[in-house]
This record gives structure tokens, C-alpha cells and sequence, in this order.
């Protein structure tokens, strides 16, 4: 278990690396893209997620109302983590990268978007791999403190062993999903924002909002199979939407060649 504990964090930090990589062999982007999507998550899960949960905090919205009100929790975070990010990406092109974008800056804009949580993620089992490691040696105690305490401790190490690992690998799939999504999101945005076309914009809200609740849906089921096959009818959703906007695109840019070769002609003719 170790040495998979290992391969998770692996897993999770290479996964939006890789994207990267792959979409830059095909097609070029800027760096400031990757450093626009970097920045959007810190806006929206950092910034406008805490700003959200102090104003809940003083109109005297506690954890035990979530707690007690567990659907209305979920629905809610769904909502606002589309909301941010759509919102987050959309202002960064806008007002900070403006007309320098091109579509592929917009694919990397969505993946990096992904790269704090999946190192965040990554980090997590690495620490996880730690506990367990003393849990094995007996010497689980040495890692208390009065921050975290050996009860909190035990508990991931029995949280780890419960749900088994297979789960974690599901989640690895589920950000490899989610990572694809957020690129197509920041396909959509792009095209909102260049053309502009406004129904790009609902469109990838829609999109994200109906993405993350069959996921949603997925964990919340007690079979843990419907989890997976979660993540992949939102693969399925989104990689319809993404060719059926590739296929447009490049018919849109023939179209736009033609018609500068036209133009470009008829000076010939005219001189």
C-alpha cells in the first residue's frame, strides 16, 4: 500500500503536467496562460471561496446547519465552484491577457486552472504515505501534535485502509476527467470572450454545473461503481461537446482563409 500511497501522488501531480506538455507538442500557447490559470484557481478557491464563507459565517450560518442540511451543502458547492471558476478564468482573459490569447491559450488557461489542486491532492498522499508508514512501525504517536492530534491521525490511516485504495484510484480518474473539462470550459470562455458570442458563456457554466453534479451523484451512491462510471459519462459529455466545437472552428477558420484568398485575388485582378 505504501508504494501506491506513492503512485497516487505521482498519479496527480503529473496529470495536468502531462496535458500541458501534450497540448504544447501540438498546438503553441503562452506561459502567461499557464500563469493566468494558476492565478484563477487561487482567485476563485482561495479568494472569492473564503470571502464567500466569512459573509455565511456572520449572517450566523454555522457547520452544524450544513451538517444537517447536507444536500443543500452539495448543491451549493457545485454551483459556487462553477461560478468561480468560469467567473475567475473569464476576468483573468479579459482584463489581464486580453488580446494576446489565442484558443490554445484558453485550452491551457482550463488545465492550469487544475495544477494547485491536483498538487494539493498530490501532497496529501504523500503525507498520507508518511502516516501510514509510522502506522506500520508503530510510531504513529510520534507524529501528534496539538494541532493534530493522534485520534485525527488514526483516522486518516483508518480512512485510508477502509475505503481502500481502488477508491483513490478513482479519484485519480475523476481528476483526469475534470481536468479535460476544464479545458473545453476554457475553450468555451475563450470563444465567449474573442467574439464575442454570449451563449458560449452559459454554455460552459451549464456544462461545469452538469459535470460536477452526475459526479457528485457518483459519490454519493452507495455502489461505488456508479462513481466511475460518473466520471466517464462526463467524459463522454464533454468530449461530444469539445469535437462537435473543434469541427465548427476549423470549418469557421477554412471559411476565413477562403475569404482572405478571395479578397487577396480580387486586388490582383483590380491592379
Amino acid at each position: 500500500m505504501l508504494t501506491q500511497l506513492y503512485i497516487l501522488a505521482a498519479l496527480y501531480v503529473l496529470l495536468p503536467v502531462a496535458a500541458l506538455v501534450l497540448l504544447r507538442l501540438r498546438h503553441k500557447f503562452r506561459l502567461t496562460s499557464v500563469i493566468g490559470g494558476i492565478a484563477g484557481f487561487f482567485l476563485a478557491m482561495r479568494i472569492l471561496m473564503t470571502v464567500l464563507n466569512m459573509l455565511l459565517t456572520a449572517l450566523g450560518v454555522t457547520t452544524e446547519f450544513w451538517e444537517s442540511h447536507e444536500t443543500l451543502n452539495r448543491i451549493l458547492n457545485i454551483l459556487v465552484n462553477a461560478l468561480f471558476q468560469n467567473l475567475s478564468l473569464y476576468l483573468i482573459m479579459k482584463y489581464v491577457l486580453k488580446s494576446r490569447m489565442s484558443l490554445y491559450d484558453g485550452m491551457a488557461m482550463g488545465i492550469s486552472f487544475c495544477l494547485g489542486n491536483c498538487f494539493i491532492q498530490g501532497y496529501y498522499f504523500v503525507y498520507a504515505s508518511r502516516l501510514y508508514q509510522s502506522y506500520q512501525a508503530g510510531t504513529l504517536a510520534n507524529l501528534a501534535s496539538e494541532a493534530l492530534p493522534l485520534e485525527s491521525l488514526q483516522a486518516t490511516v483508518d480512512e485510508i485502509i477502509g475505503v481502500g485504495l481502488f477508491h483513490y484510484y478513482f479519484q485519480v480518474l475523476n481528476a483526469a476527467v475534470i481536468i479535460f473539462l476544464s479545458m473545453v470550459l476554457g475553450m468555451l470562455l475563450y470563444h465567449g470572450l474573442k467574439k464575442p458570442d454570449q451563449r458560449f458563456l452559459p454554455l460552459a457554466l451549464g456544462l461545469q454545473i452538469l459535470a460536477l453534479g452526475l459526479v457528485e451523484i457518483g459519490v454519493s451512491l452507495p455502489w461505488i461503481g456508479f462513481y466511475p462510471l460518473a466520471d466517464l459519462l462526463v467524459a463522454g459529455i464533454t468530449c461530444f461537446i469539445f469535437l462537435k466545437y473543434m469541427t465548427w472552428y476549423r470549418q469557421q477558420q477554412r471559411d476565413l482563409a477562403a475569404k482572405k484568398k478571395a479578397y487577396r485575388e480580387s486586388l490582383k485582378t483590380t491592379s
